[in-house]
C-alpha cells in the first residue's frame, strides 16, 4: 500500500514498542540509567562537534580548535561514566580495541580486510580480552599454542591458505577428528606428540563451532 502523510503515522505505530512493565523494570535499573545517561551524553557532544565542524565547512566560520577540544574532554566525561558502568579500564578498553584492529587488518588497513570480516573470531578475541581470571588467561595461553601450530605447521604444509583436507569436512566429521584424537592419549609413544593431539582437536572444534556459528547466522539471514 502506498504511503501518505495521512496513513504513514498510522502505519508507524503498527511496529512501535509497547510500553510493558518489564521495559519499565529494565528502564529503571541503575546501571542502565547510568549507561543511557553516558551516551546520550557522548551522542550530544560529538553533535557539539559536528555543528562546530559544520559552521565552519558551509557558514565560513573560522576552525575553533579550542572548541573542539573543550567537546573531546566533555565527550570523555561520558565515556569515563560509561567505564565505570562496565566495570572495566581505559587501559583495558584501548588494548581491546588496538588488539580487534590487528586482528581485522594484519598488515594495515585495506579495504577486502573491511569487506571480509571474521565476526566470529573478533568476538572470541573480544571476549577473551575481557577475561581476568585464572582459567581464563589459561585458555589464552592455550589459543597462543594453537595459533602457532596452525601458521608453523598446518599452513606451510598445506599451502599459503591453509587449505588442508578438513577444508571440505561438515560438522559431524569434525567433531569426529576431535573424538580420534582425544582417543589418542596416551597411546602414542612419540615425545610431544599428546599436547599435539590436544592442540589438533582445539583447532578442529574452533571450525566446527566456526561453521555452526555461519549455518545459524544463514538460518537468521
Amino acid at each position: 500500500m502506498k504511503q501518505t502523510s495521512e496513513n504513514y503515522v498510522e502505519a508507524v505505530l503498527r511496529t512501535d514498542c509497547p510500553i510493558t512493565p518489564e521495559l519499565i523494570a529494565r528502564i529503571s535499573e541503575p546501571q542502565t540509567v547510568r549507561l543511557l545517561h553516558a551516551t546520550i551524553g557522548m551522542v550530544t557532544e560529538a553533535a557539539e562537534l559536528a555543528d562546530m565542524l559544520k559552521k565552519h565547512i558551509f557558514y565560513g566560520r573560522p576552525l575553533d580548535p579550542v572548541n573542539a577540544a573543550e567537546e573531546l574532554g566533555d565527550n570523555q566525561w561520558y565515556v569515563g561514566l560509561a567505564i565505570d558502568v562496565l566495570k572495566t579500564t581505559m587501559n583495558d578498553i584501548l588494548t581491546m580495541n588496538i588488539d580487534k584492529l590487528r586482528l581485522r587488518y594484519p598488515e594495515k588497513f585495506n579495504e577486502a580486510d573491511a569487506h571480509d570480516r571474521d565476526i566470529a573470531a573478533e568476538r572470541l578475541l573480544l571476549e577473551s580480552s575481557a577475561l581476568t581470571s585464572k582459567r581464563g588467561q589459561d585458555w589464552i595461553a592455550f589459543a597462543e599454542h594453537v595459533l602457532a601450530h596452525i601458521e608453523r605447521y598446518t599452513v606451510p604444509q598445506y599451502g599459503d591458505k591453509g587449505e588442508d583436507q578438513a577444508t571440505d569436512w561438515d560438522i559431524p566429521m569434525l567433531i569426529e577428528q576431535t573424538k580420534k584424537y582425544a582417543n589418542r592419549f596416551g597411546k602414542n609413544q612419540r615425545a610431544g606428540q599428546e599436547i599435539l593431539d590436544f592442540m589438533k582437536g582445539a583447532h578442529y572444534l574452533q571450525m566446527a563451532a566456526t561453521r555452526f556459528t555461519e549455518e545459524q547466522s544463514n538460518e537468521t539471514n
